[in-house]
């Protein structure tokens, strides 16, 4: 549906009244949204809203080649326009048979509502969807609903193929919407009082062990004394949540009603729901294409020196003398350069993955040695009428000629993978190299864009994907490749990292003790709305006493009523007289705000956008590279301390067996600032998100074995990695120095030209070698997994400082 302006009326010329860059910004967005009570300004504000712009920014257009997702025909468009139709002040009477469509369409469709992809749905918007009521509740009401986590943590769909997945509502979706903001510094307070308790608890059950086996009554005795007191502590600090912000602490603050409708419309418009996947990739395949034309190249050269030899030796090249020679040393020396050209695009091309911009000038290289190829031809004819076939020379040229067509083509689209050469991010040998950014494709609510590399505390964030077209709003990127696996059982999407550039940022400043301030724009204008309404209704209340000639004591007290009411309303609600300034308070904010905050729920949806993306390509695994392959082993910065790599990737990536650390290995914790022992016993985030989805998808997840490269290409390049005593392999356990395949080949021919000149060496591995496979704990893709949406938010939520030790 088109967005459409509502009229807007010139700005007072009432003095002392300052429109800020950021109130603008704010009218325009709220006149987009459709926003009712922008004609009531004057009554409210005793102002007039400033126009909008002449014409209305274009919204973001989106190529539709970089998108990974295709938008499913789901009924979530249709309950947006349900939703859209029903306007909150209407008789709910009139509209109950819409909200029983909305209601049956979110309990025969799990997890379908609240995002147009298909890929994932909204386990908050099910439930408000199926609330019971019709007509608009107290907002006190509301909240007792959203902050009850033991209520929230039982929702289930009976519905065929969702009896094991996890409805649980999580508080980071609440939060993210809008809807309510939590204190998370009361949440941290109660729980490590909480803590305390239950250490106390288990020091007296030792002391209790240490005089004998406890009884049954002695274990209800400390059950119930534990009980009794944590629920003290839950009471004495008002609650395990405390509720500081969001649109229903406002409504109840203010005394407004909420439908779920208005609910529903808040989820529809959060973030979370509305994001979208970037892929870049190589779409050409450069490598295939460039090794035919290097092979036709290269035959033909060979066929050349065969002529030019076999006619050596007789009369015709006895008088030609040296000059046959020279010939015969130019075709040589074209063998070599070819082979220099050919090297320089198959070790971009299977192991840096540069720009296009870089592949585009390697293979551009051709061009000058069919060039020599065709001169010399020329040359041989007209000198010696020696004739080589041109007519290849000129399908080699059309051939090579269409290969740059097709690279300039990704050139244009922007679209190639920007971080290949991160070599110490990766392990090398992908069959083919992937990067997906998952972003908010929308402008931001009052125009808070997040820029790449956005300003976190002091700080910067690292600025990821921020040449050419830039992409704003980032959320995560992932960077994986493509693998056999061991024993026939298909193909592999591999995870070399993920990483959340803000988020990231923004944790390494709370560790450093900065003041964070960090603002949610989004569905401000539901309390917008519903303030205006309100607001104008207390103004029609007022307006009749304001009528009558005379008033008596009862009129003046409930005209004074009214008038408190309407006060209160106006100073603590976002309406049209105090927009500008709480829109400008949003120029105060340091830490952009964006959606998944925390690190466990950010890759809670990497696992499944993985998942998804591995089902929907025909995938039969989803595996993650082992920290000790990939960030311990070749990242080992602090092994003068005795850490082996940081203790954010140990914990976040996982071990070949999806463990959080190795016995008596250390690692490098930023928070602490030290290194500290790894935890062999913990499972990484990863890993356990993939247990929990194998459980709730009827599939495994477990180690499994994933080619170094392509076990179609049996020539392999082989890289081992130090393995002398100090060094971080030896560290790591291994037994022998670990190796990645730097090339592979077809046939050995190739191999031995792209080892001239070096002391690499080309070993040999067919597919069935054991020697061809290493370790990554991997999650095996069900039908289910394609044809079933994923729920957006895991449910743990809350500030747990220590998991983010990065």
């Amino acid at each position: 549906m088109a967005d459409k302006y509502e009229p807007y009326e010139k700005p007072s010329a009432i003095p002392g009244l300052a429109i800020t860059g950021a109130g603008i910004g704010a009218l325009a967005y709220l006149a987009r949204k459709r926003i009712p009570g922008l004609k009531i300004l004057e009554k409210i504000a005793k102002t007039k809203t400033p126009p909008p712009p002449a014409t209305r920014t274009p919204p973001q257009v989106v190529d539709k080649v970089t998108e990974v997702t295709k938008i499913a025909k789901t009924p979530t468009a249709q309950a947006k326009e349900l939703i859209v139709q029903s306007h909150p002040q209407r008789n709910f009477a009139d509209i109950k048979g819409q909200m029983d469509l909305v209601a049956t369409k979110a309990k025969a469709a799990p997890l379908t509502q609240g995002s147009d992809q298909g890929r994932f749905g909204s386990s908050l918007y099910d439930f408000i969807a199926q609330h019971p009521s019709y007509a608009p509740l107290d907002a006190k009401v509301w909240i007792n609903e959203l902050s009850n986590f033991n209520r929230l943590g039982s929702f289930r769909s009976n519905q065929a193929g969702f009896q094991k997945v996890r409805m649980n509502i999580s508080k980071a979706e609440i939060e993210d919407a809008n809807i309510l903001q939590f204190d998370l510094a009361h949440k941290s307070a109660v729980d490590s009082q909480i803590a305390k308790l239950a250490n106390a608890n288990k020091l007296k059950l030792e002391a209790i062990k240490q005089r004998g086996t406890p009884t049954q009554a002695e274990y209800r005795s400390l059950k119930t004394e534990f009980n009794k007191a944590r629920d003290k502590i839950i009471k004495e600090a008002g609650g395990e949540e405390k509720i500081i912000g969001g649109f229903l602490k406002t409504a109840q603050e203010s005394g407004l009603k909420v439908s779920k409708l208005d609910l529903l419309k808040m989820i529809n418009n959060s973030p979370a729901v509305n994001l979208r996947v970037k892929r870049f990739e190589f779409v050409t395949p450069i490598m295939e294409e460039s090794r035919i034309l290097s092979n036709d190249l290269t035959r033909f050269v060979k066929d050349a020196e065969a002529t030019v030899n076999s006619y050596k030796g007789t009369v015709e090249s006895v008088r030609a003398g040296n000059k046959l020679i020279s010939y015969g040393e130019d075709l040589y020396g074209i063998r070599g350069e070819l082979r220099t050209v050919t090297n320089d695009v198959n070790h971009y091309m299977y192991n840096k993955n540069a720009t296009i911009e870089s592949m585009v000038m390697a293979v551009e290289h051709y061009s000058d040695k069919i060039k020599s190829l065709e001169k010399l031809a020329k040359g041989l004819a007209e000198d010696h009428k020696i004739y080589l076939d041109v007519n290849k020379l000129r399908e080699f040229k059309g051939h090579h000629t269409n290969l740059l067509r097709k690279m300039g083509r990704e050139k244009t689209m922007d679209q190639s993978p920007r971080y290949g050469d991160h070599d110490t991010y990766k392990v090398l040998g992908d069959e083919k190299y992937i990067e997906d950014v998952v972003y908010y494709p929308k402008t931001m609510p009052y125009g808070r864009n997040v820029e790449p590399g956005a300003s976190v505390g002091t700080r910067n964030a690292n600025a990821h994907y921020d040449q050419g077209k830039k992409v704003l709003n980032q959320i995560y990127h992932a960077r994986y490749g493509r693998r056999a696996v061991d024993g026939n059982q298909g193909k592999a999407y591999v995870l070399h990292e993920g990483q959340a550039d803000i988020h990231q940022a923004t944790w390494k400043e709370i560790g450093r003790g900065t003041k964070i301030v960090r603002v949610n724009p989004f569905n401000r204008e539901q309390e917008y709305a519903q303030a205006n309404f309100a607001l104008k209704e207390l103004l029609t209340k007022m307006d009749v006493y304001a009528q009558k000639g005379f008033l008596n004591q009862k009129d003046i007290f409930e005209f004074n009523t009214l008038r408190q009411k309407y006060h209160e309303l106006r100073v603590n609600t976002l309406n049209a007289s105090t927009l500008v300034n709480k829109m400008g308070e949003l120029d105060k904010v340091n830490v952009p705000f964006l959606p998944f905050m925390e690190r466990g729920i950010w890759g809670d949806h990497l696992v499944k956008h993985m998942a998804k993306t591995a089902a929907e390509d025909g995938m039969k695994w989803f595996a993650i590279n082992p920290v000790e392959r990939v960030h311990a082993l070749k990242r080992a910065d602090n092994l003068a301390e005795g850490a082996i790599g940081k203790l954010g990737d140990w914990e976040f990536y996982g071990t070949a067996t999806g463990k959080g650390g190795m016995r008596g290995v250390k690692a490098w914790s930023e928070m602490q600032d030290k290194a500290i022992l790894t935890n062999p016993n913990m499972t990484a985030v990863l890993p356990e998100r993939m247990k929990k989805l194998a459980f709730q998808y009827d599939s495994i997840a477990q180690p499994i074995k994933v080619a170094k490269s392509d076990p179609n290409l049996p020539f392999k390049i082989i890289t081992k990695h130090d393995f002398s005593r100090d060094s971080a392999a030896k560290a790591l356990k291994y037994t022998r120095a670990p190796s990645e395949h730097e090339m592979a080949f077809k046939t050995k021919e190739e191999a031995l030209q792209y080892v001239v000149g070096t002391d690499k060496i080309v070993v040999k591995m067919e597919a069935m070698d054991p020697r061809l496979y290493y370790e990554a704990f991997g999650l095996k893709i069900t039908p289910q997994m394609l044809q079933q949406p994923f729920k957006l938010y895991k449910k743990e939520g809350g500030l747990v400082v220590n998991m983010f030790k990065w």
